[in-house]
């Protein structure tokens, strides 16, 4: 028998993952669209749509694309400006006037005016390094000067003056004071108060400061750790390797609360949280290629009007998140040493009663992953070994949970049993003695009662697993490359483009089902007295085998993504799952309505022979040419893919795109501010674009 450990875990920095709700990401990266990887600040504008601000350009993400702005821009009339690269701050929200993004670039204060897509500059002085909202209206740092800057009559004012050597990282306020964080400590500067500032911590370098719903300050340094105030009583979190009772990294970036009153801060090291409720710490600790974060070191955190939550990283890009909920998520199959193991996609896959997840594979053997994306098994055939893996060429595998036997059925390698507990395979191919046997292609396996019913070249065979003696069926069976079993031993195979249904306890009796279809039959699946039956094609297929009916589903009369389906699932809340070359589709059998996870929002294509599986906890994994996509029920209904508002965003007029204009020939506001549009008969050439907001109120 040949086993290998295939790899072994990179991250083990002996962080503490938090395995009761395990934060899985999302990523935009520079592949995306980004400007630049390194990801300062973010934002949100009045459209809903999300600003990053990198170390070359300021980005804007509409849930589709992103547009990126850097140095030299076009302004309108007034011809070309220049916005810098290097973005430090965006602020944009809880402002007066709430059509405007306003970002520090290079040291410099701009505005960004979403009715009228142009940039203003604010200060022509530089040297500002921090600005926060106030009132509806700014407050930012220039040297040693805090200045208010009026949006409604677009003046600006000394609002405070500090001592000459100040050099100011951040400013946060709340409904009593002003917090300034310098890099000698915080000055507390009283609104409308008659009692003197107050310094606090003298010596340290404040890097970021933030007020929670509950009123405590918490204090990031540069380089010294966390400190939190509560009740005016400041005391310092611990350095904590594991994240447990502490923090990982002495290095604070950013704070943001989620919708339950939990902070989250960045660190060099990665992603904490602090549980309001029962006040503790953890790190999340979830590799890569298993949904984790792009790149640890965070220095931007940011909660959209969804409850979402956005951290960009300094050389990863931006990665998203709601901590409420597990959002689709890909295990990256090859996103270790993989060059020596080739392979097409995955295929079926099955769990076993440990929880542990088997995939099979087209050219890679098999694997075995634990719940935490471990790889705990790795099979790969080896020449001339009659004691391992026939062949990686693997195209169906079945459980039986009794046994604790898995029965993996190959191309060109034949049939396999594997042993869990005694980690040993017999193969039928070299160990297995009687001339009636499958031969080594085999096309599908399944258990059925104490048996396993497998289909292959030569034809349909019972293998019974407490003699390990096969029957062959007569040849009425076929091959049978798809097939199914109902629970009173009927099996349905193909005929053509029909569905032949035979007893396995009498075969004389057979059925033939008319499905008037044009598509080739993909995927038959058996449930309740239904056949679910994927076509290439022809759509999804429901036929009911007690009032004899057929109703068919594609693109055309429902709103199933694609005509062409290659497998189904059924969920333990009865909804169906099924995967085809749009993506992953849940039907729901009762409302007989769709819902999709569209395939331009997973991370790699899903072809035919990509298999599912459904875990007891109810979570769905999905093959693709790439590794596994999780998703569980209510990501079908996330506000990332459904209920998307949308709204005009440009439009073309004889070839040419409009932008708005003081004169307004056409636009006086970007077309998404716009009821009304005048044209003359000679503008008869229009042509208007729609833009998706995820996260429009």
């Amino acid at each position: 028998m040949m086993r290998k450990l295939f790899f072994i875990l990179f991250i083990l920095l002996i962080l503490t993952t938090i395995k009761s709700n395990a934060q899985y990401f999302q990523n935009l990266s520079v592949g995306n669209g980004l400007s630049q990887p390194s990801v300062m600040a973010i934002g949100q504008d009045t459209l809903g749509r999300m600003w990053f601000g990198t170390r070359e350009g300021l980005n804007v993400y509409d849930g589709g694309k992103i547009k990126y702005y850097k140095g030299e821009v076009d302004n309108g009339k007034d011809g070309k400006l220049w916005i810098g690269n290097s973005i430090s701050s965006i602020v944009s929200e809880n402002l007066v006037d709430g059509n405007k993004v306003y970002f520090i670039s290079d040291f410099f204060l701009y505005a960004y005016d979403v009715q009228t897509e142009l940039f203003c500059k604010i200060d022509n002085r530089g040297k500002v390094t921090a600005m926060t909202a106030y009132k509806g209206n700014i407050l930012y740092a220039q040297r040693n000067n805090i200045f208010l800057y009026d949006l409604k009559t677009h003046k600006k004012s000394i609002y405070k003056i500090l001592p000459e050597s100040t050099s100011v990282n951040v400013i946060e306020v709340d409904r009593d004071n002003m917090y300034v964080g310098t890099t000698d400590g915080i000055i507390i500067s009283p609104f409308g108060a008659l009692w003197e500032e107050q310094y606090l911590l003298p010596g340290e370098d404040i890097y970021r400061i933030y007020e929670d719903s509950k009123h405590n300050l918490w204090i990031g340094t540069r380089m010294n750790g966390l400190y939190r105030r509560v009740n005016d009583r400041i005391e310092k979190i611990p350095l904590c390797p594991n994240g447990i009772n502490g923090i990982i990294d002495p290095q604070i970036r950013e704070f943001v609360e989620d919708d339950d009153g939990n902070i989250w801060f960045g660190t060099f090291m990665g992603l904490q949280k602090y549980d309001i409720k029962n006040h503790t710490y953890a790190a999340v600790n979830i590799p890569q290629y298993a949904g984790g974060l792009n790149h640890p070191s965070i220095f931007s955190l940011f909660k959209d009007r969804q409850g979402n939550i956005w951290a960009g990283s300094y050389f990863g890009g931006v990665n998203y998140f709601n901590p409420t909920r597990n959002s689709v998520i890909h295990y990256d199959y090859q996103a270790k040493d993989l060059s020596s193991l080739y392979y097409s996609y995955i295929g079926e896959m099955i769990m076993d009663k440990r929880g542990n997840l088997w995939i099979s594979t087209d050219g890679g053997g098999v694997s075995c992953i634990d719940r935490g994306w471990r790889t705990v098994e790795q099979f790969t055939a080896t020449p001339l070994s009659r004691h391992g893996l026939p062949h990686n060429n693997v195209k169906s595998m079945c459980y039986d949970m009794d046994n604790d036997m898995l029965y993996i059925g190959t191309h060109l390698g034949g049939l396999s049993r594997y042993d869990i507990k005694k980690k040993t395979f017999y193969n039928y191919s070299t160990d297995y003695k009687s001339p009636v046997m499958p031969g080594r292609i085999i096309h599908h396996v399944k258990k059925w009662k104490n048996k396993i019913v497998v289909s292959s070249r030569e034809g349909v065979f019972l293998l019974d697993t407490r003699s390990n003696r096969f029957t062959h069926l007569p040849d009425c069976f076929g091959e049978a490359m798809i097939f199914d079993i109902d629970k009173n031993g009927t099996f349905y195979t193909t005929s053509g483009n029909n569905i032949k249904a035979i007893s396995l306890d009498t075969p004389h009796k057979q059925e033939i089902i008319s499905l008037h279809a044009l598509g080739e039959v993909s995927h038959i699946l058996s449930v309740d007295k239904k056949l679910y039956i994927c076509t290439l094609g022809s759509g999804m297929i429901v036929y009911d085998t007690s009032l004899k009916t057929i109703n068919t589903y594609t693109s055309y009369n429902s709103n199933l993504p694609s005509n062409y389906c290659y497998s189904s699932r059924l969920t333990l809340n009865g909804k169906l799952i099924l995967i085809g070359d749009r993506g992953i589709t849940m039907f729901d059998t009762d409302k007989k309505t769709f819902a999709s996870i569209k395939q331009d929002y997973l991370k790699a294509p899903i072809i035919y022979g990509c298999g599912i599986c459904i875990s007891k906890e109810n979570i769905i994994y999905v093959g693709d040419t790439k590794g596994i996509t999780r998703v569980e029920e209510s990501d079908f209904l996330s506000p990332l893919q459904h209920k998307q508002p949308i709204y005009f965003s440009n439009i073309n007029v004889n070839n040419a795109i409009i932008h708005p204009s003081e004169e307004g020939k056409i636009l006086k506001k970007s077309l998404a501010f716009t009821d009304r549009i005048d044209l003359a008969s000679s503008q008869n050439n229009i042509t208007m674009c729609g833009d998706k907001s995820t996260n429009k109120p």
